[in-house]
Order: structure tokens, then sequence, then C-alpha cells
């Protein structure tokens, strides 16, 4: 492993490759395990402490601003802080120099400062102890930005929390215009009171001490809506007939074109990790990486490389090669391919790169993978034909009744629309709310008579909603229509229910649906 520090320092193209923030998957996986939850790193929650008070912190501090994409490199303020009598307050914030120089090296000047104070006034503290404020087109040169060394522009949006009168912290957001384009939102900052004597010697937190933040409410769930719930924990399954080699395409922040590789799928039966592989190179077929797992965690297929071997040249930030760890998470995916997004980890660096991938399988006389650099995900798979169901894609109104339904039928808002892998992609949307998702179209297809076939993955049946039922279930459904009329917005047909929770059971029954008002019955008229 290279030490990436003066890489980090050293190479402009870096701050490029955050063109978007990152994601933090970290919540949905936490009951997946230590290797898992290494992957993804530590929890970036900041936000409001507990002890946070109106007093005049007056005084001269050391403030540290981290990026959401780099917050190992974070920017340094010499900031001057002026509390009047009515706890309005004026901030100087003088950009400082790097500890280290674009090579790497310390700096015999580190710390002094650069470039223009950015000033702003008549900010109020309020009782709370708490403050927001915009640094409006700031400017910072580049000895003070660890990422490149180039120039900064942004405009900073700072909430703070006055933790004691030596003591301040919070949350950034906002947006750099240059060198690049990048969202600031989920950067931390903290300051300190500093002197002369203690400003080079001063070590910097940038964010709030202890990383105590209020819990979101996620919304009912099955434990009930109490308040600060995090909502259910994630659904882990393993899908059948992956096994195979596939060819992957990928694109992360930072490269001039996408790259091709294969990567090999093997179902070891494990349930907390289902499949194991390879990721091998096509120019010499020699390994480059090992899948760790993969694995449906809420209906997103998750494949996990720890040890992926970037080769020489093939991004600026790693002039010399390296290693890092991948994360695809396919939004779409089917026996045949899966796209969506992805996330290299250079963890020396404290980096994340976002990305996208799209993989079909090396041998597939259905699909074709494009070599277009402007193309993402999903995009860059080209069907060798048209499915034909294009005409259906839109909002219809979905009814069906099975034998265990003991005549109580599902009404559900059926959302479709085109998609290059899986013919129609969209989802089952609850009448009650118009918003919650009761399940996912993982693929659609035309038969040969004509008639549509909708594959339903994981149909969270609602407590109550059957009454054999009665905390509710999940399963899978099969619908096959005997008549579809796309221009007269109809379809009707049969429909198959494979319970997999809390038991395994199949039921079957029919459906009606309609795409200008809600259908009559559920089932094809006599």
């Amino acid at each position: 492993m290279h030490n990436l520090r003066p890489l980090a320092l050293s190479s402009l193209m870096l701050a490029s490759a955050f063109l978007v923030a990152c994601p933090n998957p970290q919540g949905r996986y936490d009951e997946f395990g230590e290797k898992t939850e290494e992957f993804r790193g530590g929890s970036t929650n900041n936000g409001q402490p507990n002890n946070t008070v109106q007093v005049d912190f007056s005084g001269r501090y050391f403030m540290a601003l981290a990026t959401v994409t780099a917050p190992s490199l974070p920017i340094y303020f010499d900031t001057t802080v002026t509390v009047d009598e009515n706890f309005l307050v004026d901030f100087s914030f003088q950009p400082l120099k790097t500890d280290f120089d674009a090579d790497g090296a310390a700096r015999p000047d580190a710390r002094t400062p650069v470039g223009d104070a950015i000033v702003v006034e008549n900010v109020q503290l309020t009782e709370e102890g708490t403050f927001t404020l915009s640094l409006v087109d700031a400017s910072v040169e580049g000895e003070a930005n660890p990422l490149s060394g180039a120039e900064i522009l942004a405009t900073i949006e700072l909430q703070g929390f006055v933790t004691s009168s030596t003591s301040w912290c919070g949350l950034a957001g906002g947006a750099a215009t240059l060198p690049t384009m990048l969202d600031l939102t989920g950067s931390t900052f903290g300051a300190g009171v500093v002197t002369d004597e203690t400003l080079a010697e001063f070590v910097p937190i940038p964010k709030c001490e202890g990383n105590i933040v209020p819990e979101p409410d996620m919304g009912e769930t099955d434990m009930g809506d109490m308040d600060g719930d995090m909502g259910p924990e994630a659904e882990t399954r393993c899908p059948g007939g992956l096994e195979g080699e596939y060819l992957l395409t990928f694109h992360a922040s930072g490269q001039s074109e996408r790259r091709q590789v294969a990567l090999t799928l093997e179902s070891n039966g494990d349930s907390e990790v289902c499949y194991a592989g390879t990721v091998n190179s096509l120019v010499d077929d020699s390994q480059i990486g090992t899948v760790e797992f993969g694995i449906e965690l809420d209906d997103v297929l998750t494949i996990v490389v720890p040890d992926f071997a970037i080769p020489p040249g093939a991004t600026p930030i790693l002039p010399d090669g390296g290693e890092a760890k991948l994360m695809l998470e396919a939004s779409h995916w089917t026996t045949e391919g899966a796209c969506g997004d992805l996330t290299f980890s250079l963890e020396s660096a404290g980096i994340s790169l976002p990305g996208d991938f799209a993989m079909i399988r090396a041998e597939s006389q259905d699909f074709t993978i494009q070599d277009a650099t402007t193309s993402s995900s999903c995009s860059v798979i080209i069907p060798n034909e048209d499915c034909g169901l294009a005409p259906f894609a839109g909002t219809w109104d979905l009814k069906f009744e099975t034998q265990s339904s003991q005549g109580n039928p599902t009404l559900v808002t059926l959302e479709m629309a085109t998609h290059p892998l899986t013919c129609l992609t969209g989802a089952w949307i609850a009448k009650s709310d118009g918003e919650t998702v009761l399940a996912t179209l993982q693929q659609a297809s035309a038969r040969p008579d004509g008639q549509v076939e909708l594959q339903m993955r994981n149909f969270r049946i609602p407590p109550g909603a059957n009454p054999l039922l009665a905390n509710g279930g999940t399963a899978d459904v099969e619908i096959v229509s005997t008549e579809a009329d796309s221009a007269a917005g109809t379809m009707c047909g049969t429909v198959s229910v494979n319970l997999f929770d809390p038991f395994p059971t199949a039921s079957a029954g029919t459906f009606a649906a309609s795409n200008s008002g809600e259908p009559a019955e559920s089932s094809c008229p006599e």
C-alpha cells in the first residue's frame, strides 16, 4: 500500500475527483458484521452537541474545516470572533498555509496567513447558543488548500454551535466552484481558542466533540412510530441465479475514461455472504481483486471487493498504482446483469471516490456494453432487441386477489418506466399515502404470445392486510396478463404470490389494472 498523503497534496486532479458528495451507506449495513462495517468506515454523523450555550466567546481561534470528501485533510483558518452586548457576532476567517507543501514536505512557514481574510458581520447568536452564516464567494489561496494546492472559490454555509467560551463547532454545506464543482453538504468544522504561542502546536478537531447528533425520525416502523427510531433493520437475501462471469465496466470520479474488467461470481451457500468470486484483467487474465461478498440488502444487490488493484496511470490520484476497496450497489439487476453506483475507498487518505458501473454476462446474447465515457451506469447497457413494452410505461391502478386473501383484495399504484436492462422498471406504491413503496419491479418481459409478465420483488404486506398475516409479511409476486391493451390502458390476468417471510407458501389468484382509473374488479371481465 502506498502512502497517499504526499500524493493527495501534490495531485491537482484530486479535487476534481469529488464532483458530488459521497454516499454514506453505513447505516444500512450495521448488522452485517464487522468486516462490512470496516469497509464503510466509521460514522460520519455529526451535529448538535448537548451542551450549547449563549455566551460571549470573543477571542482568537484555530478553526479546521473538513470537507465531506476528504475529512482527513482539513482547511485551516486563524479566526477572530467579536461578540457585542446583543450577542451579534463578527467573524474574520484568515486562511492559513497548510502543514505540508505540494510535494508532501513540511512547510517552514506552516499555519501562517495567506490571502485575504473572509469577514462576516452581525451574525445573531441565539439563546440556545447556535448561529448560521454564509461565506459567499469565499476565496482561499492554493497554499491553504491541502487537497490540490489550487485556489478555492466557494460559498460555504456554516451551522455553528457554541459549546463554551473557548470552543465552537458545527456542520458545513454549500458548494465550491473552483478548482472544480464540489458539493460540501456533510462537511464539518471545529474551533478552539489559541494564542501566538499555541497556534503552531494546536491539534484541530474539525467536528463537534463526541460526534453527538439527534437521531432523525425515519417514520413509522415495524416497532412503532417511536421518537428517534431509525426504521426497520436492513432486509438481507441471497438472490439466486447470479453465478457466472460478467463484463464489468465502471467509471469513478477523476478517471478520464471508463474501465472494463471481468467479474466472476460463485455461490458459496453462506446466507451472510451469498456470493464470492474474483475480478480479473481483460488484458492478461491476471487476478486484480477478490469478491468478499455479494448479497441483496434492502432491494439493492451489493458486491464488495476489498483488495481491488489499481494499475499505474489509471488515475492521477495513484500515478504508481495501489489498492482500494470497491463497493458496487446495483439499483437494477437481473440474472443477466446489473447497474448502479460504486464507491472506491482509499483508506490511508480517508477518501471515497463515487462513480457508477454496469455489468452483463460475458456470453450475453441479449445485451451489449457501449464503450462511451459520456454515458453512465445503466445507460451503457444496450439491449440487442426492443422488448416491446414501452407503451405500457406510466401509472396504473392495480387490484389483485388470491385464495388466501379471503375476500380482501389488494389495491396498489403501479409506476412503470422503460429501462435498458429490465425492460420496465418501477414499483408498487401504497394507495393509503401515495408514497410508501410496497414492492419493486425487478423485471418486465413480453411473452411470445404478446402478453406482459412482471416480476415484483420484496412485496411488503402490511400488518392486517391479509387475515393470515396479522403481523404482515414479505413475498415475491409474478403477474402475467391474459389480456393486455396499452392503447385502451387495460391489463388483466393471473397473479402468483410466493411468500417467504414469516413462512414459505404460495398462493395464486387474478388481477386487473387500468391506467385511466381504478379497476372495478380484480380479474378479467367475464
